[in-house]
């Protein structure tokens, strides 16, 4: 954006600021990019020194008529215990760096542990097993009803997805979706998971089953983001020979803050091709309310941390209560998640909450056990 002129200026200028936090007998390199190494004496004063390192910074750096607020992440490592020689010690505060990174406080810098590389093996190892998961197809997708909260007819099903590792064994989407998502193997695994899912129901659709019923299919927002991302899922649709109208995209609440014009632009156009779009786990992310009525939805999913507790917890009866009337006064579908008991279910009726999805009903299913399970019921 502003050229390698400008940014060999800011990196010249951050030198000086940290060279200024030094003595005589330390050393200061810098490696590549925006990284530096810093070689001291003495373990006692390591921690004072990187707090300085982090003041120095502070203030905004002047280069021309610009003004760089630069932040800093710090590794460090320690000789003998973390490495005996410069490589192990370098490849220990590189491990620490990327976990400062991480710190969510004021904090910026780590002390490696040992720990550290044994999480980064195992990440490393997550990652490179995932790439085999989807050239292998080792995943596995499972349905749960959405069912109408007065008839008990299923209005929907959502689509789950499980990892069948083969030597951890059935994983759930929480050990490895985020992940997914940060190394953007979302990507690729969001495109199959998409493709088995409408497959599946186009196998049940020529058995003459579940027809008309709509299909949610869960969207992450690194997905969205890709700017072919509607062509992809569509050039899927259509080779699977699958009607939009029978497909809901479910998002959450913190995609739309990354980058609100962009998302609402695709979720606009998959509106217009037929598709339904719904907020899943509503009132657990950033939740702002003028997103509501800029997005074209049909759907709000209350998450299931504000009902598990009813009827009894009166702040989750408060907050159930909100977001159907806001569901109702937009003219949304209002589903509440995790529907486990009868008195839950009661209240959301009494409410007037519309459907339902949870262990009450069914547990999420694989195609085949859903059938069996429909059948025997």
């Amino acid at each position: 954006m502003y050229g390698h002129t400008l940014g060999d200026k800011v990196i010249q200028l951050v030198a000086e600021r940290f060279l200024s936090c030094l003595s005589e007998t330390d050393f200061i390199s810098r490696v590549g990019g925006d990284e530096f190494v810093i070689l001291t004496n003495g373990h006692f004063h390591v921690e004072a020194l990187c707090e300085k390192l982090a003041s120095s910074l502070a203030v905004p750096l002047d280069v021309a008529i610009e003004h760089f607020k630069v932040t800093t992440s710090m590794g460090v490592a320690c000789c003998p215990q973390d490495g005996k020689s410069f490589e192990s010690l370098l490849k220990n505060a590189d491990t620490a760096m990327y976990e400062a990174k991480k710190i969510s406080s004021k904090k910026c810098y780590a002390f490696y542990t040992a720990s550290m590389t044994e999480h980064l093996l195992n990440v490393s190892k997550l990652d490179n097993d995932l790439k085999v998961a989807i050239d292998n197809d080792e995943l596995i997708i499972c349905f749960q009803p959405e069912v109408n909260l007065y008839t008990n007819h299923i209005t929907g099903l959502e689509a789950l997805v499980r990892w069948q590792h083969p030597i951890n064994g059935l994983m759930m989407p929480d050990s490895f979706i985020s992940r997914a998502e940060e190394t953007r193997l979302i990507i690729p695994l969001g495109l199959l998971i998409f493709k088995k899912v409408l497959e599946q129901m186009n196998r049940w659709y020529q058995q003459n089953l579940f027809d008309g019923v709509i299909v949610a299919i869960n969207i992450s927002s690194v997905q969205i983001e890709e700017d072919d991302f509607v062509e992809k899922i569509e050039a899927i649709r259509e080779n699977v020979d699958i009607s939009a109208l029978c497909i809901e995209l479910e998002v959450t609440e913190s995609c739309f803050m990354s980058n609100p014009k962009q998302f609402a632009t695709t979720l606009q156009k998959l509106e217009n091709l037929g598709y339904k779009i719904s907020i899943d786990d509503f009132g657990t992310g950033y939740s702002s309310l003028s997103y509501l009525k800029q997005l074209p939805l049909h759907k709000l999913k209350i998450d299931r941390s504000f009902i598990k507790d009813l009827p009894e917890d009166t702040d989750d009866q408060a907050i159930a209560k909100a977001i159907i009337a806001l569901g109702k006064t937009l003219e949304l579908e209002v589903l509440a998640e995790g529907v486990e008991t009868e008195a839950q279910k009661a209240f959301l009726i009494e409410n007037g909450c519309d459907s339902m999805q949870g262990y009450l009903f069914a547990k999420p299913m694989t195609a085949e056990a859903l059938v069996a399970f429909l059948d025997q019921n």
